[in-house]
């Protein structure tokens, strides 16, 4: 499983394989083999080079944070194919003159729908928070409009390709 992993401003590439009952973890050219255990939700026993350590993880905030007994590190991990695709997508841009639909890349459910019918959106703007998988994600815009309706609500679950808000260009 190929990933993108931020911390703060820093971002890093991840690669993460099964090996045998253990995981082979490649951060940027750095490589770890991890034995972990789930103790209970949300956390987890790990054993990385020998050392032991107890991992809390708190996705109640979004970013999820990472307890451990020396820090609070905000983490956000995602599909790096997908945040390639969005990335191209995003800069392929153009569209004036075009509206736009938001569609659920993901099955998952509603978090919250930041957007407003009528709103006049900035391209790259957070209209609707979805999660998928225990993890938040910011669905955004990529073209600036108004939005011209609004297709889900708060706690809504919605299957991949859902329809999730409508915007028009502005006049």
């Amino acid at each position: 499983m190929d990933l993108v992993a931020t911390c703060g401003d820093a971002e890093f590439s991840v690669a993460v394989t099964a090996d045998g009952t253990k995981w082979r973890i490649q951060i940027d050219d750095r490589e770890v083999l991890v034995d972990a255990a789930r103790v209970k939700p949300g956390t987890w026993s790990l054993l990385i080079d020998g050392r032991s350590m107890l991992v809390d993880v708190d996705e109640s905030k979004a970013p999820p944070r990472i307890h451990t007994h020396q820090a609070v590190t905000p983490i956000l991990l995602e599909n790096a194919q997908r945040k390639r695709l969005a990335a191209l997508m995003s800069r392929a841009g153009g569209g004036e003159g075009r509206g736009e639909v938001l569609k659920a890349p993901i099955a998952g459910r509603v978090v919250k729908v930041l957007a407003t019918e009528g709103q006049i959106a900035a391209a790259g703007e957070i209209l609707v928070i979805l999660e998928a998988m225990k993890m938040e994600n910011e669905i955004k815009c990529t073209r600036a409009g108004v939005v011209a309706s609004i297709d889900v609500a708060d706690g809504d679950s919605v299957e991949t390709g859902a329809k999730l808000v409508s915007l028009k260009p502005e006049e």
